[in-house]
């Protein structure tokens, strides 16, 4: 028989993200040239890289300020993200318009 002592306890898992797969060639860009096609409230789906692999995340657009960062509240990993509009060629995102 078996100690209590001896018995492991299965620790909970932590939550799953959510994986979305939008067919991007569908979308819109949001950087058309020189201008940002962007507005807050706007959802963009912001196709990052991490650890090798591309992974796709909703975000509402929060804030734009006038030196070209971009707030956005990403509704996938439920954190907030910033970028600035002239870097997205420089850090190879690709950015999307959702709605």
């Amino acid at each position: 028989m078996l100690k209590a002592s001896q018995i492991k306890e299965k620790k909970p898992r932590a939550p799953r993200k959510i994986k979305l797969k939008f067919k991007l060639d569908t979308l819109a860009d949001v950087i058309d040239g020189d201008s940002f096609l962007g507005k807050v409230g706007m959802f963009l789906i912001i196709v990052r890289t991490a650890s090798g692999k591309q992974n796709q995340h909703k975000c509402e657009i929060r804030d734009i300020s006038d030196k070209g960062l971009v707030s956005t509240w990403d509704e996938t990993a439920e954190q907030w993200y910033s970028f600035n509009i002239s870097d997205v060629a420089k850090h190879s995102l690709i950015v999307k318009i959702l709605s």
